[in-house]
């Protein structure tokens, strides 16, 4: 692929559900492969680690450019993810489409994580009434994937495919 905002919507949305995600190892580098021809074919060898290997995955160097971001947005995800009750343990409260943008709410007490994910590829801004259970008394929440702070007020505006995970 050359966008990965499909793709990181995916393994965001799998990272973020409850119960254990199960990850092919190469979905970092982007392997893909499909059972047309055998089971084991969805399992290749991560290419490298061996002398003589024409490319070596291990090392950034040995990926494209596309690869190293999947690879570093994974990794960033699965080490936040490691260490969050939230995720690890809470409950889940979820909102009906709204312009074909999805909000959840992952809670445990009083913290709670807001995923909201724009499935489609225009730009689109959404009013947050709706969604006063799971903001309300929120000014404002830390975006965990940009660093970005993300105000709540009346509307909130997503561009094409974008994934916000607030806390």
């Amino acid at each position: 692929p050359t966008d990965l905002s499909g793709w990181k919507q995916a393994v965001t949305f799998l990272l973020t559900m409850p119960g254990t995600p199960q990850i092919y190892y190469g979905t970092e580098l982007l392997m893909h492969g499909n059972k047309s021809r055998h089971d084991g074919y969805v399992r290749l060898d991560v290419p490298g680690g061996w002398p003589g290997d024409e490319m070596d995955q291990f090392t950034r160097e040995g990926r494209d450019a596309i690869q190293n971001e999947a690879f570093d947005y994974l990794s960033k995800l699965l080490h936040w993810r490691q260490g969050n009750e939230v995720i690890a343990h809470g409950g889940m409260k979820h909102y009906v489409l709204q312009k074909g943008v999805y909000l959840y709410e992952r809670f445990l007490g009083d913290d709670k994580v807001l995923v909201f994910m724009n499935g489609t590829t225009n730009e689109v801004t959404i009013n947050l009434d709706r969604y006063t259970e799971s903001i309300k008394g929120l000014n404002s929440l830390k975006d965990f994937l940009s660093g970005k702070t993300v105000t709540l007020g009346e509307t909130l505006t997503l561009s094409s495919k974008e994934v916000l995970l607030l806390e």
